[in-house]
């Protein structure tokens, strides 16, 4: 099966960048496609704000400007092996969306 997962993300600076998402799990994706992203939506019954062309594919994730402090919510199927498996937390604990490369830090959000 298919999970439809919303994932918060904040821009912690007080200036505009692009921010680089970065994840290594197969059976994640994210919804880039517009079309897609509305039918998830209107399957899971959200109602929330789709934009075309929102991200940039790259080949490890995804890029995406980010105006300062400006928060947005990025779409996510993640495809299950099994429906039957019990539902666990990821032994890697919070997801972590770092920052531009040869910049500093790192923003941090829990799941």
């Amino acid at each position: 099966g298919v999970c439809y997962v919303r994932y918060p993300l904040v821009n912690p600076y007080g200036e505009d960048r692009i921010v680089s998402v970065r994840f290594d799990d197969p059976s994640l994706s994210l919804v880039s496609d517009a079309r897609e992203w509305r039918t998830l939506n209107q399957v899971f019954g959200v109602e929330a704000p789709v934009e075309d062309d929102m991200f940039a594919i790259t080949p490890s994730g995804c890029a995406v400007w980010m105006q300062a402090h400006q928060q947005m919510t990025l779409p996510f199927k993640f495809r299950a092996l099994s429906a039957g498996l019990p539902r666990r937390p990821h032994p890697g604990g919070p997801m972590t969306v770092p920052a531009d490369e040869g910049e500093e830090g790192e923003g941090e959000r829990e799941r």
